[in-house]
């Protein structure tokens, strides 16, 4: 299958038969799941980086960040990457300054931890949130936003977004903060 168009602008494209690649574009909608015994809800919002911004309040005020590479370009490898303390605030300054670069490029993960009141946040390469812990509080705020229940599908065919012109975006935001590095032998 041939890659997305350079500057395609979304971490999803569906193939259309008309009109070729079209980005995914989900419909502000959330499911509640158990996987393995854990509950979660799995949210497909239309803007992820607004949402995760937001529900991180849920969550309290210190945290830990992981950004998984689980596509790495050229010169890298699977890695984790890992800032093991940070506020509220911080986590938010870097949502603002990443955070285009996290909504287009589809080679990884972002893994929020909450320290201080437990619970996990990740944003994955679907575009998709899994909020794990604080349930209530976390539909709560979903129903005030209008989000409907339901569950989204992956489209078939679809393609992931690994242009790499966006490698230099990613190596000035792993050059920015002082990540701990650790492999990843399973990345998926």
């Amino acid at each position: 299958m041939t890659p997305l168009p350079r500057e395609f602008g979304a971490k999803l494209g569906a193939w259309d038969p008309v009109n070729g690649w079209a980005p995914v574009a989900w419909q502000d909608t959330f499911s509640k799941e158990a996987i393995s015994g854990v509950s979660r809800l799995l949210v497909a919002p239309r803007q992820p980086l607004e949402f995760v911004s937001e529900v991180l309040g849920v969550y309290g005020e210190k945290f830990r960040l992981v950004y998984l590479l689980v596509t790495p370009p050229d010169g890298y490898e699977f890695a984790r990457y890992e800032l093991a303390s940070l506020s509220l605030a911080e986590v938010q300054a870097f949502l603002s300054e990443f955070g285009a670069f996290l909504g287009r490029d589809a080679r990884h993960h972002v893994w929020i931890h909450a320290l201080d009141s437990g619970g996990t946040i990740i944003w994955d390469e679907h575009d998709w949130v899994y909020c794990y812990g604080h349930l209530s509080a976390v539909s709560e705020l979903l129903v005030d936003r209008g989000f409907v229940e339901g569950k989204p599908d992956i489209p078939f065919p679809h393609l992931h977004n690994e242009d790499p012109d966006l490698t230099p975006e990613m190596e000035r935001m792993l050059a920015s903060l002082p990540w701990v590095q650790t492999p990843v032998s399973n990345p998926h």
